[in-house]
């Protein structure tokens, strides 16, 4: 202090200790090998990357071997794993590669991992490995081991395969042709599991189709379908767990009755998602929360549905009524406040809501309210928002309002903030003043957050180095995730469009996906390649990341790039890796570069014809790739990405190019509409670029006497990519489609309006 109150300095610390969480995070260990039998010529490859619990941060990775007989010797590869958990002063490596000749020939191994995180907190996972003798495709299957599931979820699984590798025997495969087969092996599936998909590598199963508390043993064998003797095969435990019964009191969370009139509580939607054998039994309790509240006139008759009050029977003030459904040895219990007012107003019953939790763009970012009001007078009906940090939430017109007159309303779902819970109030007044209300929660789901994803190496060329996706650190609580990966457009100074997206395919089980071919950068961004992860929690929510490398074209003629395309894609065809097929087929189209765009600058020699058949080849193979091409919202982009290229470049596109990819465009949409589900944005600007070029092609050439006739076929891919569009929209929403020469416009009105 000194005598000038202007110059004093007063300073003051605290000492704290920030305790361990009342809930700690514990790690969930996932370890993938490249296949639990590796060939002969091999390497192994050991993954961890899928391991929750991080908390947002670094975890610590332990590996270590063990060998898995008497014969086995493990000295090699012990070494190898010591160096990669000494990585980064003992943080260790999530990912090991293990060189084929550390591995003793026949020998068997049992790795473990020790996956740690900031808390000290740790988790364990071990898988069995052989290495054979002889050569092997790579087979495993996405996703944990065992794989968790419920009866009433659809069950799908997918096979990741790869050639095998011949280098270090005298022996040749004929082709890269591979068939699979799945399998059953406990006897407890008795359904049929050929054709379940598209692609045979995945194995689709409906929901039902699996017994609660069971467990199975599902099995694909992959093989060369020239050489059946060069196979190998994968398995998964696909726990089938017993879910939860839910009981549910329809009405609402909250409501208002008269106590001149008699109500009803339903329990009858209460639901077991197993569906499994036995009834359920119903027990209700009654409190007075209210000094004026009294229950002891109020009789409840043993296991009933429907519990129904008579007027006059519960005196004005707070209750609230407790239900237990009880089926086997399972209960589940749920509660609603009631409130009893003089009179007899109207009485107001909210449907029940499907999901505990929604996403800001489920069902295209809306979520209708369903009620009913009963009274002997006329009323009104308004719904309204208690506490909403969002003052107009409700569909109202061609807007929003904060309050909407009616029994139904829509609320915007994409004006909510996520991970707020929102009450969502029903009043209804009648002619004569008296009004009750009613009201509902929703609860907004948060997406995974706090991660990464990181590309490997940071550079290579196009068509020949393969690159390792890995997502890392994610946080959820909402578990599994699933992953979408892909590529981001790139801005002229560098940075990263991540609203332009094209993914390599639709979502995958791994959290790392394996040997990506990537398309060349443009010249004006130094090659740079922006590269993306969307992790998708068990709710649909979906949290992203972006990085970058850069990708560079190695100088080629057409015809050279034709030989290697044509290579390629016939080997990713013929082994059913569709999404492999499809970097291929993208990665060409890049390398052809544009005779217009200077960012593509043209590269390659050779003549137009040549190019013409350049892309000809593109187009066939692509047609291939959609036939073993899963039908999903990611998939139908990826194809439609590789379309644009196709046609990007008109003086180079025949006639018969430009026709067959306004075929393709057609054939996408109908099979879009067909799999119920709608297209993204990316989609619908990947149709109006493709479009844009097609016009400017022979094929659409107005002194053509087809001509008419083409122009009615693209109004009809305009108008099936409308119906993609609105597809799941409400009364009121609408899109647009301005890109290139193609300027449309769609709006949903309801019928009844």
């Amino acid at each position: 202090q000194t005598s000038s109150s202007s110059a004093s300095l007063f300073t003051m610390n605290e000492t704290f200790v920030v305790d361990q969480p009342l809930v700690p995070t514990i790690p969930v260990v996932s370890l993938v090998a490249s296949s639990e039998f590796i060939g002969v010529c091999d390497d192994l490859i050991l993954n961890g990357a899928g391991t929750t619990g991080s908390g947002g941060r670094a975890m610590i990775y332990n590996y270590s071997v063990m060998p898995g007989n008497d014969m086995t010797k493990v000295a090699n590869v012990s070494e190898i794993l010591e160096i990669a958990n000494s990585h980064k002063n003992g943080i260790g490596k999530f990912r090991v590669d293990i060189p084929s000749d550390a591995m003793q020939k026949n020998g068997e191994m049992v790795f473990k991992l020790i996956a740690t995180n900031f808390l000290g907190y740790s988790g364990v996972a071990t898988v069995y490995v052989k290495k054979l003798h002889i050569p092997a495709p790579r087979i495993s299957i996405q996703g944990a081991n065992p794989y968790l599931t419920t009866r009433s979820s659809k069950l799908k699984l997918k096979a990741s395969a790869e050639m095998p590798i011949m280098t270090c025997v005298d022996s040749s495969v004929a082709n890269a042709k591979m068939s699979f087969i799945w399998y059953e092996d406990t006897g407890g599936f008795t359904g049929s599991l050929t054709d379940t998909s598209k692609n045979p590598r995945f194995l689709n199963l409906a929901a039902d189709s699996l017994e609660a508390s069971t467990s199975y043993q599902f099995r694909v064998v992959g093989f060369m379908t020239d050489t059946p003797n060069v196979n190998n095969s994968a398995t998964v435990e696909v726990q089938v767990s017993q879910q939860d019964v839910v009981a549910q009191i329809s009405g609402g969370s909250y409501q208002q009755f008269g106590r001149d009139t008699s109500f009803d509580l339903d329990a009858s939607d209460s639901y077991d998602p197993d569906d499994s054998a036995g009834s359920f039994s119903y027990f209700w309790t009654c409190e007075a929360t209210s000094s004026a509240a009294d229950c002891s006139a109020l009789t409840i008759p043993s296991d009933i549905s429907i519990l129904s009050v008579a007027s006059s029977t519960l005196s004005t003030g707070e209750y609230t009524f407790t239900l237990m459904v009880v089926k086997g040895s399972r209960n589940d219990t749920a509660e609603v406040d009631i409130e009893i007012v003089a009179g007899a107003p109207p009485v107001i019953s909210i449907t029940a809501l499907t999901q505990d939790k929604y996403n800001t763009d489920s069902d295209g970012g809306f979520l209708s309210l369903e009620s009913s009001v009963t009274s002997t007078l006329t009323y009104t009906a308004v719904w309204s928002a208690d506490g909403s940090d969002v003052s107009s939430l409700f569909v109202s017109g061609k807007g929003y309002a904060s309050t909407v007159t009616g029994i139904d309303a829509i609320v915007g779902l994409s004006l909510l903030t996520m991970g707020e819970t929102y009450t969502l109030v029903l009043t209804a007044t009648d002619s004569e003043g008296e009004s009750s209300y009613s009201t509902i929660s929703v609860e907004i789901n948060e997406p995974p957050e706090s991660g990464e994803v990181s590309v490997t190496p940071g550079s290579g060329y196009a068509l020949e180095t393969f690159f390792h996706f890995t997502a890392e650190y994610w946080v959820d609580d909402d578990l599994p995730f699933t992953y979408i990966f892909g590529t981001t457009g790139v801005n002229e100074d560098g940075s990263l469009d991540e609203d332009s997206l094209s993914p390599f395919g639709g979502e995958r089980d791994d959290a790392f996906y394996e040997d990506v071919t990537l398309s060349t950068g443009l010249n004006s961004t130094n090659y740079t390649v922006g590269c993306y992860v969307e992790v998708v929690d068990s709710y649909g929510a979906v949290g992203s990341a972006t990085t970058s490398v850069r990708v560079r074209s190695r100088p080629l003629s057409v015809g050279e790039l034709l030989n290697i395309s044509e290579t390629k894609a016939s080997e990713a065809i013929e082994s059913s890796d569709a999404d492999a097929a499809k970097q291929i087929l993208s990665a060409t189209t890049e390398g052809m570069g544009s005779t217009t765009d200077e960012t593509r600058r043209r590269t390659l020699l050779g003549s137009e014809s040549s190019a013409e058949a350049l892309r000809a080849s593109v187009l066939a193979n692509l047609w291939a790739t959609y036939e073993i091409t899963p039908i999903t919202v990611s998939d139908v982009a990826s194809l439609l990405s590789v379309l644009v290229g196709v046609v990007d470049t008109p003086s180079e596109v025949t006639y018969d190019v430009a026709s067959g990819s306004h075929y393709f465009l057609q054939t996408v949409l109908r099979v879009t509409l067909g799999a119920d589900i709608g297209i993204s944005t990316s989609s619908t600007d990947d149709i109006g670029n493709a479009l844009t070029y097609i016009f400017e092609t022979s094929w659409f050439d107005e002194s053509s006497t087809e001509s008419f006739v083409n122009a009615q076929n693209v109004s009809n891919v305009l108008s099936l990519t409308s119906a993609a569009q609105m597809y799941g929209a409400y009364d009121g929403v609408g899109y647009d489609l301005n890109i290139g020469d193609v300027d449309m416009y769609s709006h949903r009105t309801a019928a009844d309006t």
